[in-house]
């Protein structure tokens, strides 16, 4: 997993560059056929959005391994 960790780099104003991270597409796409992508969607924000951002939207990605494989050890 630490081969999917960023480095982090601040941009000029201060804030975490959004590029340092990955997108849930990203994810979905390095995930074998062992697993089922379920959801991998941009939706509105249902809750408010933290302090100082301006969110409307969360991108959401949800899989699960399938059945009678085993996580790789």
């Amino acid at each position: 997993m630490d081969s999917l960790c960023p480095t982090f780099a601040e941009t000029p104003d201060g804030d975490m560059n959004p590029n340092d991270f990955y997108q849930p597409a990203e994810i979905a796409a390095l995930l074998d056929e062992d697993w089922i992508v379920l959801i991998d969607e941009t939706r509105p924000r249902t809750a408010p959005a933290p302090a100082g951002t301006h969110h409307t939207n969360d991108t959401v990605l949800r899989a699960q391994r399938k059945p009678n494989t085993a996580a790789p050890q």
